[in-house]
């Protein structure tokens, strides 16, 4: 295997996202809010082994999204709040060979798009218990929709001090 510190032997990892927030105002108990987002990241590695192959790792990724959020809050006790997702994965890129012979052991690049909706209640019942409810539906351009409820309950025993259960499902698409 390689070693520690072995000659030959690095890994260089980063990441960057650029983004846009928008708040707008209150106005007939609407509040709309906006995200524009752009993202990258890099992993590069080379890697000295006893006995060979030595062999190097590459992935990339690129993605650009939006959010539009739209919270309601006239109802008395209740904020309601709808939301549209929208995510476009421009490279999803992973490459590991080895270094000496050239022998390609992994090569893929997977885009995808997801297009995200929910629809969520908080309810404040009484001033230290608040109830939410929430229902999300995600569809990623290789797979089946998927719906997934949530429903949480949280109690503010102090104003330090709140106590949370939660149950409910996720969805997250599958990777390499």
């Amino acid at each position: 295997g390689t070693a520690f510190g072995e000659s030959g032997t690095s890994t260089r990892d980063e990441s960057g996202l650029i983004e846009l927030n928008y708040e707008g105002d209150v106005v007939n108990g609407w509040q709309p809010s906006l995200r524009a987002f752009s993202g990258r990241y890099r992993f590069d590695g080379k890697y000295q082994y006893t006995p060979p192959p030595n062999t190097k790792d590459y992935a990339a990724a690129d993605w650009v999204g939006s959010e539009l959020h739209l919270a309601y809050t006239d109802i008395a006790q209740h904020k309601l709040m709808f939301g549209l997702d929208s995510q476009w994965n421009t490279r999803v890129e992973q490459r590991y060979f080895e270094a000496d012979t050239g022998n390609i052991v992994l090569a893929t690049n997977n885009p995808s798009r997801v297009v995200s909706l929910f629809v969520q209640d908080e309810w404040r019942f009484r001033s230290d218990w608040l109830l939410n409810v929430g229902l999300r539906q995600d569809k990623n351009s290789g797979f089946s929709a998927v719906t997934s409820p949530r429903v949480a309950l949280i109690w503010q025993a102090t104003p330090r001090l709140s106590l949370k259960t939660m149950t409910g499902s996720a969805y997250r698409v599958p990777n390499a």
